[in-house]
């Protein structure tokens, strides 16, 4: 079959065994576990005005690159990037939960930002 295929390549076999003895929805409590799921504010709009070369080999590139120095210093998991989102995981495996402090933030890494003006706000970081 090729949808258990697809299955197979994208999840862990223990999911896939319950998926297969008829087990929905599949939802688990893990103690200590965070999850961060990060999202460019402006990103859509921005990609209507800059070159994709730019915007994705680039600053994509770029930024998801401190994100994921940052993820592998704190021994925590990237699960995936989705166009301009990132999601990572922390204390899945490791008893870690994620806590970077302010210092260590993708903003910390990137300081241009594009080279376009920058806002930030309180827990948000973003370009315009």
């Amino acid at each position: 079959m090729k949808s258990e295929e697809v299955l197979r390549s994208i999840l862990p076999p223990a999911i896939l065994k319950r998926i297969k003895r008829g087990e929905f929805p599949i939802v688990d409590h893990v103690h200590g576990v965070s999850i961060l799921f990060a999202d460019l504010v402006g990103f859509t709009k921005a990609s209507a005005d800059l070159h994709p070369n730019f915007l994705v080999g680039l600053f994509l590139n770029d930024l998801f690159h401190a994100f994921d120095e940052i993820v592998y210093k704190h021994g925590l998991e990237k699960i995936k990037t989705i166009g301009d989102a990132y999601m990572v995981v922390g204390g899945l495996n490791h008893g870690q939960s994620l806590s970077i402090e302010k210092e260590e933030s993708a903003d910390h890494h990137y300081p241009n930002c594009n080279q376009q003006r920058r806002k930030s706000t309180k827990n948000r970081h973003h370009c315009e």
